[in-house]
C-alpha cells in the first residue's frame, strides 16, 4: 500500500517512510535468509561427506553373503568316463559372476590334460 501511495504523490511523506521501512525489512529478511541458506549448504556438505564415509565403510565390512545350491543328481541318466552333466547356471550375489557345478557320475578320467584318473 505504501508503493502504490508513494506511485500516485511523490510528496506523501507518510508513503516515502513506509517504503522505505518495508525496504530496510526486506532487506533484513533477505539477509537472514542467506545465512541459513549458507548454513544449510554446510550442511549439506558435511552430510554429503558422512555418505561417502558410509559408503566406504560398508564395502569394506561388507560380509561375504551365504547361499546354497542344491541339485539332485539321482534322476540324470549315467555317462562314461569323463563325461559330465552341467548345472544350470545363476549368478553368484552382487558380484555378477556366472557360476554352475559339473557332475562327473563316473569320475574325470584323463579328459583334462595332466591330470591322472580320478579312482
Amino acid at each position: 500500500a505504501y508503493i502504490a501511495a508513494y506511485r500516485m504523490d511523490r510528496s506523501n511523506v507518510d508513503a516515502a517512510d513506509g517504503v522505505v521501512e518495508i525496504c530496510s525489512e526486506t532487506s533484513q529478511k533477505c539477509d537472514k535468509l542467506e545465512a541459513k541458506l549458507k548454513l544449510q549448504e554446510e550442511d549439506i556438505k558435511t552430510l554429503r561427506q558422512e555418505v561417502v564415509k558410509m559408503k566406504e565403510g560398508t564395502t569394506e565390512q561388507k560380509p561375504a553373503p551365504l547361499c546354497s545350491v542344491v541339485w539332485d543328481v539321482s534322476k540324470l541318466p549315467l555317462l562314461g568316463r569323463g563325461l559330465f552333466h552341467d548345472s544350470q547356471k545363476w549368478v553368484l550375489g552382487a558380484s555378477g559372476v556366472k557360476a554352475w557345478l559339473r557332475f562327473y557320475p563316473q569320475g574325470r578320467g584323463r579328459l583334462l590334460p595332466g591330470l591322472p584318473p580320478k579312482m
